[in-house]
């Protein structure tokens, strides 16, 4: 049987997602670092929230390194830039009222650092992503695990490009901003396929 390379089509299991989140659980110390480095980072910028007795947290997966040649030689899509970000976040702390605390997810997260330095982002995922080993293709490392959990945490996703921070905004829920140009890529038309690329469904396109 062969059901093609990195299958994932959503819409054969997206009205399946609630119980899904239930079954695709996280090992435990996944869960607990990931609630524990984000209580730590609510207490660090106390100041910023002293007033909102409710933090939404907002998770973002910024996807950089390799993926950027990859897209434009498949795709002919350029990254996103630090621009898109920027509005994604002014367009969620708008919206829940400057209550918002964005949790950064990168596989370049120095590149996050030097280009965003507003106050209401914690830089939560990992520093160094870690080297695959080509011989042991199915096996995982804390890095991919710790990182996932931070983002299926948060309450709400900003989106780059790729399949894990896709799941990420699956495994959360909530509302989720995308950039537009992933419509012309595999997860865009797959959840164009699904019929949820739609601010109705909580998926903006921005």
């Amino acid at each position: 049987l062969d059901i093609g390379p990195y299958p994932n089509q959503i819409k054969h299991f997206y009205q399946y997602l609630p119980e899904l989140r239930q079954i695709f659980s996280f090992k435990r110390q996944y869960s607990f670092r990931a609630h524990l480095r984000m209580s730590n980072a609510r207490v660090a910028k106390a100041a910023l929230y002293r007033n909102k007795p409710d933090v939404v947290f907002v998770g973002i997966h910024i996807r950089r390194t390799d993926y950027g040649k990859h897209l434009e030689k498949v795709y002919e899509v350029k990254q996103v830039d630090t621009e898109y970000f920027e509005r994604a976040m002014d367009f969620f702390q708008k919206k829940y009222n400057n209550s918002v605390l964005f949790v950064a997810v990168s596989d370049d997260l120095q590149w996050a650092r030097r280009s965003f330095t507003r106050k209401d982002i914690a830089f939560l995922g990992h520093d160094k992503v870690l080297e695959k080993d080509i011989d042991k293709p199915w096996s995982y490392s804390d890095d991919i695990g710790d990182d996932l959990a931070l983002l299926a945490a948060c309450n709400h996703t900003i989106m780059s490009f790729g399949t894990f921070g896709l799941w990420g905004a699956m495994l959360a829920g909530g509302d989720v901003v995308l950039p537009k140009q992933i419509v012309n890529v595999k997860e865009g038309l797959e959840l164009k396929a699904a019929g949820i690329l739609d601010p109705y469904m909580g998926w903006y396109l921005m």
